[in-house]
């Protein structure tokens, strides 16, 4: 049997979108992917999240935003909202891509921003935008109340899913 063509084995690659961010949870879904999923010709996702809804609305369009509580942020306060989440997200994105190279993993980091569906809608849509063939996360194992009201990434995106999604508990 003739072995496949550079171009063939990038077609038939199998796509993993992994969900990252700065904790330890994702940490340990990295490590279950390369202990238990990583194959050679995977290709891997690396997507982060970043928190950036309210203070680009407000900065940017200069719409009056009421966030609970009733605080709105100056303008300064939303600069350095951005100026510390771009800080985080090029920390994350460094992280992940030594991570990836010390285990020879082919991968591309791809940053995006919550919109006010949440975390969750966009990891779908990239998801879907990609055509990867699963998408791997960590789970932060909030409690009952708290992912009752504020929600939970994990589950939005397990049951709006196109694909299969493998949620790792803390621990894992």
């Amino acid at each position: 049997m003739n072995e496949p063509t550079l171009e063939e084995a990038e077609e038939n690659a199998f796509q993993v979108l992994l969900c990252v961010d700065g904790s330890k949870n994702a940490y340990q879904a990295f490590n279950y992917y390369v202990s238990c999923i990583h194959k050679p010709r995977n290709k891997v996702f690396l997507v982060h999240v970043t928190n950036m809804v309210y203070p680009l609305d407000y900065t940017y369009t200069g719409a009056i935003y009421d966030p609970p509580g009733g605080i709105n942020p100056s303008p300064a306060v939303a600069s350095q909202f951005m100026e510390n989440e771009k800080k985080k997200s090029k920390e994350i994105k460094a992280k992940y891509n030594a991570k990836c190279e010390k285990h020879g993993i082919s991968h591309e980091f791809v940053l995006l921003s919550e919109n006010n569906n949440g975390i969750g809608a966009p990891i779908v849509a990239e998801a879907k935008k990609r055509g990867v063939d699963m998408i791997l996360l960590g789970n932060r194992g909030q409690g009952l109340v708290r992912r009752t009201i504020l929600g939970s990434v994990s589950d939005y995106v397990l049951h709006h899913s196109h694909v299969p999604t493998l949620i790792c508990p803390r621990n894992a």
